[in-house]
């Protein structure tokens, strides 16, 4: 997620902090497990979606939903003009895109069923485990050559461009994805319809695998970064000496295997 959207959402939070911490005892009174419904829509760290939800104890509510990541692209500058073994003709360009799709599964447990503050343990099960996919803008030009499948050897393990010229990779984590966090704001309120909520925590994305494309058999075959080739990326950047920084938070992200997810909710009793 880039700075924009993050400052974006943090903003939004701050602005529902008054409505989520208004104190209204009146309204938190539990009567029963599974005798009320609610829907929500959700937009976040995980994109955007929907959710069910409806109270399972006195201090417990239970949510699932589902979100999608539309496809949010970043473009990041690699302000070179050569890389080894490569010789670059022009500054590559390269467009790194967040996507997934996903259901999840909350339960919030509230210290003090009359506050909204509360403690949320969940999962997220990805229905595409990619977290980001990054490809190059324009067609690499190597030599005198800006077309074909064009091979870039890295640490021993042959990757190649497309047909058309463009290197593609992406980075992939487990389907299933353990989440904890806090929140504040009931799903479910007595008396009200309408119930603001927010939430801020990380998910543990598991074993990462970054990937790129070999395409030399005239058909794509996902090839796997080994962590040796990784270590080599991470040090010496193929000699992309501008592209250091752009590459941090990919290494801090394999490094680290979790990601921080915010999320602002809003929900709409049923019955």
């Amino acid at each position: 997620m880039n700075s924009t959207i993050k400052k974006t959402l943090l903003a939004a939070a701050l602005l529902l902090l008054p409505l989520l911490s208004r104190a209204q005892p009146e309204y938190w009174v539990y009567d029963g497990s599974f005798n009320h419904y609610a829907l929500g829509v959700t937009i976040g760290g995980d994109g955007i979606g929907a959710e069910i939800a409806t109270t399972i104890a006195r201090r417990m509510e239970f949510r699932i939903g589902y979100s999608y990541m539309g496809g949010i692209g970043l473009t990041l500058p690699l302000k070179v003009k050569s890389i080894e073994p490569w010789d670059i003709q022009q500054e590559v360009i390269g467009k790194a895109t967040l996507t997934g799709s996903r259901v999840n599964a909350m339960l919030d447990i509230y210290p003090d069923r009359m506050e909204p503050f509360r403690f949320t343990i969940g999962c997220f099960y990805e229905i595409n485990p990619d977290i980001i996919r990054g490809d190059t803008v324009e067609p690499v030009q190597i030599g005198e050559k800006n077309w074909g499948t064009l091979p870039y050897p890295v640490n021993g393990q042959q990757f190649t461009t497309d047909p058309e010229g463009h290197v593609h990779a992406g980075l992939t984590g487990n389907k299933f994805r353990p989440y904890i966090g806090i929140g504040m704001g009931h799903c479910l309120a007595k008396g009200r319809v309408k119930q603001y909520g927010l939430d801020a925590g990380i998910v543990y994305l598991g074993d990462l695998e970054p990937y790129t494309w070999d395409y030399s058999s005239g058909t794509a075959e996902r090839v796997v970064f080994t962590p040796e080739t990784m270590e080599v990326i991470e040090q010496e950047t193929l000699g992309l000496r501008g592209a250091v920084k752009n590459m941090k938070p990919l290494t801090s992200l394999c490094k680290w295997k979790v990601m921080p997810v915010i999320r602002l909710t809003i929900t709409f009793r049923v019955f």
